[in-house]
């Protein structure tokens, strides 16, 4: 009897110990910290905006539509001269109110070393457009500039964004209620780069921040 005794008290014992373990993992899965998720599109205001932000690279002929700042960065990695990025913002005002919008490529870098990855990067032809025709054209480089035995393009990032690392692309859009606008631009990896601090470079843009009113 007490051997019977004896052989149920483990069996209890071992059954406990296999609940506490299996406890003990699920805490450790379900409490560990998880990494932050990053989102890319940036909204500032206190009415209601829909977007959606697609990219398309070289001859793509669909958009990768992104939110994140990893997603957007695991596209501009290995990019060689002459790729090109196309951007295209679609916003739709929801709010019963409307609204005016400042939009911009917020803190964009893109240091490599010795050399700045924003000399070889530029706005294809200055221009900004919205609903397909040209919202926007900023003036470029009056002189013929030249970096490491280069001439850069006038409207590389490093001549257009501002003191803050910013790039304005659209200041007072207005949208009526239930109004869209799709804008578009293009970025392009100069193919004149051939310098070879270039290679390693990476151009990061950490958030595109829209404010509206």
């Amino acid at each position: 009897m007490k051997t019977k005794s004896r052989l149920i008290g483990s069996i209890l014992s071992l059954i406990l110990s296999s609940v506490l373990l299996l406890a003990t993992i699920y805490a450790f899965f379900t409490l560990r910290p998880t990494a932050e998720v990053q989102e890319f599109i940036s909204k500032v205001g206190t009415h209601e905006l829909e977007v959606r932000l697609g990219l398309k690279k070289n001859e793509d002929e669909d958009f990768t539509y992104v939110t994140t700042q990893e997603e957007i960065a695991s596209i501009f990695q290995d990019t060689v001269p002459s790729d090109s990025f196309v951007f295209q913002l679609e916003i739709k005002n929801i709010s019963d109110f409307e609204i005016t919008a400042n939009i911009s490529l917020f803190n964009v870098t893109g240091e490599a070393g010795v050399v700045n990855m924003l000399d070889v990067f530029y706005l294809v032809d200055g221009v900004v457009l919205v609903d397909g025709a040209t919202y926007k054209t900023f003036s470029g480089d009056p002189e013929d500039t030249e970096i490491l035995g280069q001439t850069v393009n006038s409207y590389r990032l490093s001549y257009l964004i501002d003191a803050n690392n910013n790039l304005q692309l659209a200041s007072g859009l207005a949208l009526a209620i239930d109004a869209e606008a799709t804008i578009t631009f293009t970025l392009c990896y100069d193919q004149e780069t051939s310098h070879s601090s270039y290679q390693e470079g990476v151009i990061h843009i950490e958030a595109l921040k829209i404010y509206y009113q």
